[in-house]
């Protein structure tokens, strides 16, 4: 029997079942088993010893991390908490890429020190991990993020131009810079933002990235025997939607070393690792009927931007591939309708799908957002406080809760732990 790749709704219906209806809403639902079957495609499609470096920022509940990283891949990270959760999984030193967006002196001394593959996305970063190697300390390697101005522009895009990830491959400054710590960068790294809408930004930020590296090698610099690619694998519905084999194709015509004997080649996948085995389900509140002849049915549900914020920042247009359950977890029959779906904040802002065919929906009905385990609760906004919803996840058929819901005490004792009045006496 093939390994599951994503929790599909026969999935969903057996989790809430096994949840019950006192679990919480919305809900979250995850399948583990499906994380380790999307890692071992990609250890399959990839060539040997590919570093897998799951992205922490993702998703980053344990129960999802330590599935990953059993099916063999390491973690992604960049700040201090996630830092504190890889080492409370116990992943190695060595099992970590840390990204330099969040990096201050005392984090990259600590990074350096366990063995971790630092990714410097500042040249004023170079000096200190300079400073370390010559006084014979321990050090993992060391990469440079190139920024490859490849782009759109969109909100969740870090490879435009004028974006601030990363040291543009023309900057005068360096070649200066390389010279001046000879030996101490082994590795190129880049990144062409989250989900995209083809494969095209990623070939052309491997592109970026494969010239670049040539250009310094033919400069006397390098030889940089370490690529890293990043993450930016589309994430796609359909039987047309790229997988790991055109991930590595498009790579491959874009960036020829991914073939050339002795290079170390990491890739950094976290929307389409972690996406397709999640679920959040949520109710719906109301419905506002069609104000008029050709507009569209609006569904409030009790999900929101605070738990879907990338379909928030793009309109709806990042579509989870809603779908509806009626109160007894049946699919809800009928002709399907385009219709909008928003969340329970009060802004504008908060529209999680557009225009995507429902049947009529009623309130009690449950709406399930799919593709949504990744960069929901890992991403969340705090607007409003609502509290984090219950994870439920599967793993060998069985399903139990990995993470309870946070409480609104709880929240508000965070807040004020000890009281304002007692903090200023």
């Amino acid at each position: 029997m093939p390994p599951r790749l994503h929790l599909d709704l026969p999935g969903v219906q057996a989790g809430l079942r096994a949840a019950g209806p006192g679990a919480g809403d919305p809900l979250l639902l995850l399948d583990l088993d499906a994380i380790a079957g999307r890692v071992a495609a990609l250890r399959a499609a990839f060539p040997p010893g590919t570093a897998i470096a799951a992205a922490v920022k993702a998703l980053p509940v344990g129960a999802a991390l330590r599935a990953a990283h059993a099916a063999g891949a390491g973690l992604e990270l960049g700040t201090a908490t996630e830092w504190a959760l890889a080492e409370r999984l116990g992943v190695p030193g060595p099992a970590r890429v840390v990204d330099g967006a969040d990096l201050g002196p005392d984090a990259l001394e600590r990074a350096l020190a366990a063995g971790a593959r630092v990714t410097l996305d500042r040249l004023d970063l170079l000096p200190a991990a300079a400073a370390r190697r010559a006084a014979g300390l321990r050090t993992g390697g060391i990469s440079l993020r190139l920024h490859p101005g490849t782009g759109q522009g969109g909100a969740l895009d870090t490879g435009a131009p004028g974006a601030w990830f990363g040291v543009a491959a023309d900057d005068p400054a360096l070649g200066a810079a390389l010279r001046r710590f000879p030996g101490l960068v082994d590795g190129l790294a880049v990144h062409a933002g989250s989900n995209p809408a083809s494969l095209a930004p990623v070939a052309a930020a491997a592109a970026a990235l494969h010239a670049a590296r040539e250009g310094l090698r033919a400069a006397g610099l390098g030889p940089f025997p370490v690529v890293d690619f990043g993450g930016g694998m589309p994430l796609l519905a359909g039987a047309a939607a790229p997988g790991p084999a055109d991930w590595v194709g498009a790579l491959r015509t874009a960036a020829p070393c991914v073939d050339e004997p002795g290079v170390q080649i990491i890739v950094e996948p976290g929307r389409w690792l972690f996406g397709p085995v999640g679920a959040l389900v949520a109710t719906v509140v109301a419905v506002r009927a069609a104000a008029a002849a050709g507009a569209r049915p609006t569904v409030r549900t009790t999900a929101g931007a605070d738990l879907l914020p990338a379909a928030a920042m793009t309109g709806g247009r990042s579509a989870h591939r809603p779908a509806l359950l009626r109160p007894d977890l049946g699919a809800a029959p009928g002709p399907a309708a385009p219709t909008d779906l928003v969340g329970a904040l009060c802004w504008a802002g908060d529209r999680l799908a557009r225009a995507v065919p429902l049947p009529a929906a009623a309130p009690g009905d449950r709406v399930v957002f799919f593709d949504a385990g990744a960069y929901t609760v890992g991403m969340g906004l705090r607007l409003g406080q609502r509290p984090r919803p219950a994870i439920w996840a599967r793993r060998g058929g069985a399903w139990a809760c990995v993470l309870p819901a946070e409480s609104a005490a709880d929240l508000a004792a965070a807040w004020d732990p000890r009281g304002a009045w007692e903090m200023t006496d």
